[in-house]
């Protein structure tokens, strides 16, 4: 079962990679957002078990939808409107 996570920031992986503190992180005029269609489970057999073979995310082909709506501040609350686009299909 794939279990999606996502993240929204003001600043690029590679910012966070250059950037030895906090402080350093300048934020951008723009917002990128990360999609993790999955995850791997922990553990890598450093200093206990590895991963047990349920929890092992394999390499393989998908395909997925992502439909992004502007809201404002008369849209409602965002499950209100997931509710009214899943009564439209």
């Amino acid at each position: 079962m794939f279990s999606s996570t996502y993240l929204y920031r003001r600043h690029t992986s590679g910012d966070l990679e250059k950037a030895r503190h906090t402080y350093e992180l300048k934020e951008h005029d723009r917002v990128y957002l990360h999609l993790d269609l999955a995850q791997n489970g922990l553990g890598n057999a450093s200093c206990g078990p590895g991963l047990l073979p349920q929890y092992v995310l394999k390499a393989e082909a998908f395909h997925f939808q992502v439909r992004l709506t502007p809201m404002n501040a008369g849209s409602g609350s965002p499950a209100q409107r997931a509710k009214r686009m899943l009564a439209i299909r």
